[in-house]
C-alpha cells in the first residue's frame, strides 16, 4: 500500500497525483471474469478432495502474516499503525489514519458474543478508538418457560452488566428450533408448543435444527405475543440494536421468511412474514433503525429496518446485488451504487467475518476454505476490505488475523463517499465459476 499527500491507495503499480482534499472513493476494483468453468481440485490430496471437491490447491501467501488467531483477551495488545504527517512511501501495508479521525456514530464492531445468559461481558481495554459492542443471544424458551409467563428480567440484568463495563448490547432472540442435531436441550422454542401439535418442518441432515413451522397459526400467534411482551419492557430503549430472523437449518435463526433471499418478493407476499415485521416495528416505534433483519425484505426496509448478512468471509458473494448497491460495470469492475437505500438512508447494514478457527481446515468442517490455514490471513484481509467496500456500518469479526486492520476497520465502518477520511482501492482479478 502506498501513501502520498496523506492519500492512500491499497494497490500496487499505481501512480498517484496530489489531492487537495482527502475523500475516499472506496471502490473495490475486482476485475471479475465471469465464466462457466469448474475449478478442479488439482494438487489437492485425495482424502481432502473426497470430502470437498471444490477445495483449491494450497498456495503461498507471502505478503500477509502467518496464521495466528487472536482471542478476546489478546485485543489489548493491538495498536493502531502510527500516522506519518508528511509525504512518504512505506514498504508494506499502511493502515494508519490521523489521530483526529474518530469512529462514525453508526460504525459498530462486535468483538464479543455471549450465547445464553450465564456468561458476563468483559470490559475491553482497547488502545485504539472503536465503537465496540457485544452480542447477546437468548432463547425464547428461557423467556417464556411456561405459557403466558414472560420473564425478561435476566436479559435486563445482562444488559445492565454489559453497560457497567462499557459494552452496549445487540440482542438476538432465537425462537424456532425444537432441537439441534437431535439434542432437545439445544433447541430454542418453548416445548409447550408441542401440546398444540404445531407442525415440525423436515430436517435435511441430522446435524440441522428441527424447526417448528413459523407459519403455523398457533406458533405465529404465540410468537407475536412474545414480541408484544418485549415491547412492554424497557429493552428496546436499552439495546443498541435487535435482530429479527426466521427458522433456519443452522444455528441462529437466519433469513426473514421461508424463501431464499433472492426471492424476497415471495417472502414479502406472505401475511405471517409481514405481521412478524409489523410486531417488531411496534416494539421499536421511533427506533426502527435499531431493528435489523436476517435477510432482504423490502417490506422491512420500508419500516426503517436494516439487514445483516453473514458470510463476507466468502468475499466474492453477493455480486451483483442491487439491494446492496453492488453492480459490475461494463469493464468488469465491481462498483457501488451510492443511491441504494441501504447506503443512502444509513440503515443498519451488517456483516459477519468469523470463520477463522483452525477447525475449518478439517474434514469435520468439510475443508471449507482449504486443507490448511495458509490462506486464512489473506481471506481475512480481503473480507475486511469487502465489508468496507459494501459500505457496511456493522461487523461481527473474530480472529483478527491482520491485527492492525482492526483499528482501521473501526474507523472506516459506516463511512460514505461524503465523510470518509481517506481514498483507497483494491485491485484483484477473480474468476467466478458459474
Amino acid at each position: 500500500m502506498m501513501q502520498y499527500n496523506n492519500t492512500r491507495l491499497s494497490s500496487l503499480n499505481i501512480v498517484l497525483s496530489p489531492l487537495t482534499k482527502v475523500i475516499r472513493n472506496c471502490l473495490l476494483l475486482l476485475s471479475l471474469v465471469l465464466t462457466s468453468f469448474f475449478v478442479a481440485a488439482k494438487g489437492v490430496p485425495p482424502h481432502v478432495a473426497k470430502v470437498n471437491a471444490n477445495v483449491l490447491p494450497e498456495s503461498n501467501y507471502p505478503y500477509w502474516p502467518a496464521y495466528n488467531s487472536l482471542a478476546l483477551d489478546d485485543l489489548t495488545d493491538i495498536k493502531a499503525q502510527p500516522w506519518i504527517n508528511q509525504q512518504h512511501t512505506i514498504d508494506g501495508w499502511d493502515w494508519s489514519l490521523p489521530e483526529s479521525v474518530t469512529p462514525a456514530d453508526n460504525g459498530l464492531v462486535a468483538l464479543q458474543r455471549n450465547i445464553g445468559l450465564k456468561k458476563s461481558f468483559k470490559a475491553l481495554k482497547l488502545s485504539f478508538p472503536s465503537n465496540s459492542v457485544g452480542i447477546l443471544w437468548v432463547k425464547w424458551r428461557d423467556i417464556e418457560a411456561t405459557e403466558g409467563n414472560f420473564d425478561f428480567s435476566p436479559i435486563v440484568a445482562k444488559i445492565k452488566q454489559a453497560n457497567s463495563v462499557g459494552v452496549e448490547v445487540i440482542l438476538r432472540i432465537l425462537a424456532h428450533s425444537k432441537d439441534r442435531a437431535g439434542n432437545i436441550n439445544k433447541g430454542d422454542a418453548p416445548l409447550w408448543l408441542e401440546k398444540y401439535d404445531v407442525t415440525l418442518l423436515k430436517r435435511r441432515r441430522l446435524k440441522d435444527n428441527l424447526n417448528f413451522d413459523p407459519a403455523h397459526p398457533v406458533f405465529h400467534d404465540r410468537y407475536l405475543k412474545l414480541v408484544q411482551a418485549l415491547a412492554k419492557t424497557d429493552i428496546p430503549n436499552m439495546v443498541k440494536a435487535a435482530y429479527v430472523g426466521y427458522r433456519s437449518n443452522s444455528f441462529g435463526d437466519e433469513g426473514i421468511g421461508p424463501f431464499k433471499e433472492h426471492d424476497w418478493q415471495k417472502n414479502d407476499a406472505l401475511d405471517h412474514v409481514r405481521e412478524r415485521l409489523d410486531a417488531w416495528q411496534k416494539a421499536f416505534t421511533g427506533m426502527e433503525h435499531k431493528v435489523f433483519m436476517g435477510g432482504t425484505s423490502h417490506y422491512g426496509f420500508k419500516q426503517g429496518f436494516g439487514v445483516r448478512r453473514g458470510f463476507v468471509e466468502m468475499y466474492l458473494y453477493n455480486i451483483p446485488n442491487a439491494d446492496m448497491g453492488q453492480y459490475i460495470d461494463i469493464n468488469g469492475y465491481l462498483m457501488v451504487d451510492e443511491s441504494a437505500p441501504i447506503i443512502k438512508n444509513g440503515g443498519f447494514h451488517g456483516e459477519v467475518n468469523e470463520e477463522y478457527e483452525a477447525g475449518w481446515a478439517t474434514a469435520k468442517r468439510g475443508y471449507r476454505f482449504g486443507e490448511t490455514t495458509n490462506s486464512y490471513p489473506y481471506r481475512y484481509f480481503v473480507s475486511t476490505l469487502r465489508a468496507l467496500q459494501m459500505r457496511c456500518n456493522y461487523i461481527h469479526t473474530t480472529g483478527h488475523l491482520v491485527p492492525q486492520m482492526l483499528p482501521f476497520l473501526s474507523l472506516e465502518l459506516g463511512r460514505t463517499v461524503h465523510d470518509a477520511p481517506d481514498t483507497w482501492s483494491y485491485l484483484s482479478t477473480s474468476y467466478l465459476k458459474s
